[in-house]
C-alpha cells in the first residue's frame, strides 16, 4: 500500500505557500512598527503637480511615503462620504470642506487654508487671439468659452465672475461646461474653446494654454484651498505632520512655483 506521508516536495511547497501568505502581513507589521505605512491623500485635481513635489521633499527629510488620488472635488467628497479610507483631504474650495465638517468627516481642529488662487482667462498657446479684458470674451472671435461645472469650485467662481462683470448673458449660449478645471483647459488646449476661465494654478500646469488676463478678485468670492485630516484616518498624527510640512517654507515655495497664492498669515 502506498504511503500517505507527504513527501519532501509537497512539504516544501506547503511551507513556501505558508511563507507567501504570511509575508505580506509581516511586511505590513514591519511598516507600521517602523512608521513607514504610506499616507493616503485625496486631493482636488488642481494639486496634481504641486503635491507630489511636496511629498518628494517630505520623504527626502525622512517622511513616510504618500499615495495620492487626484479628482474633482465633488467626486472626492462623494467618495469620502461613502466611507472610502484615506488620511487627508485637500479641497478645491471652502464650501465642500464646510460640507464635510458638518457631516463629521474631518477633524475640524486640523483644518487649514493651505493656499489661495486667482481666476484667470486662458487661450490656446498657438492662438492668434488673446483677449485682454473680460469684455473681449464676448467678442465674435470667441465661439466657445470653457467653464467647469457649477458644482466644481472653479466653475462656481467663473460663473460668479462673469455674472458680476455683466457678461454672463453674452456668453451663456457659447459655454462649454462640465468636468474639472483641468478638463476646461484641455478643451482650450485642443482649440475646441477659444477661451477658458480657470484657476491660475491649473493654467500654470498646462503648457498648451497661454495666460490672457486675471479676472478682478472683487468679481468672485475669495479663492481658498483648505486641507484637513480625515476622521477615518488610521494615521492621524503622521497625516497632521505632513499637512504641517505642506504649510512650511518648502511646501509654500513649491505651491508658489505651481501658481498658488499665499493666504493671510502665511507670508509671501
Amino acid at each position: 500500500m502506498p504511503s500517505l506521508r507527504p513527501g519532501p516536495i509537497p512539504l516544501l511547497l506547503g511551507g513556501l505557500f505558508l511563507l507567501l501568505v504570511a509575508l505580506p502581513a509581516a511586511l505590513r507589521t514591519s511598516e507600521v512598527e517602523s512608521g513607514r505605512t504610506p499616507l493616503t491623500v485625496l486631493a482636488a485635481a488642481s494639486f496634481t503637480d504641486a503635491l507630489p513635489r511636496i511629498a518628494a521633499a517630505w520623504q527626502a527629510r525622512g517622511g513616510v511615503p504618500v499615495v495620492f488620488d487626484f479628482e474633482g472635488t465633488p467626486d472626492l467628497v462623494a467618495r469620502i462620504e461613502a466611507g472610502e479610507p484615506a488620511d487627508l483631504f485637500f479641497s478645491g474650495d471652502g464650501r465642500w470642506m464646510d460640507h464635510l465638517e458638518r457631516s463629521g468627516a474631518i477633524v475640524p481642529e486640523t483644518r487649514v487654508d493651505l493656499a489661495g488662487n486667482r481666476l484667470v482667462a486662458a487661450c490656446p498657446s498657438n492662438s492668434p487671439f488673446t483677449p485682454a479684458s473680460p469684455a473681449e470674451i464676448a467678442s465674435p472671435e470667441v465661439r466657445f468659452v470653457a467653464v467647469a461645472a457649477d458644482d466644481v469650485p472653479s466653475g462656481r467662481y467663473a460663473r460668479a465672475a462673469l455674472e458680476s462683470l455683466g457678461i454672463w448673458p453674452a456668453v451663456e449660449g457659447r459655454l462649454a461646461r462640465g468636468g474639472s478645471g483641468r478638463d476646461t483647459l484641455r478643451w482650450v488646449a485642443r482649440g475646441e474653446a477659444q477661451v477658458g476661465i480657470a484657476l491660475e494654478s491649473d493654467a500654470y500646469a498646462d503648457r498648451h494654454v497661454r495666460f490672457a488676463f486675471a479676472l478682478p478678485e472683487s468679481s468672485h468670492p475669495p479663492i481658498r484651498h483648505p486641507a484637513a485630516v480625515l476622521r477615518a484616518s488610521t494615521h492621524p498624527q503622521e497625516a497632521l505632520r505632513f499637512l504641517e510640512f505642506c504649510r512650511g517654507p518648502e511646501g509654500r515655495a513649491i505651491l508658489g512655483a505651481a501658481g498658488f497664492r499665499p493666504v493671510a498669515g502665511q507670508g509671501g
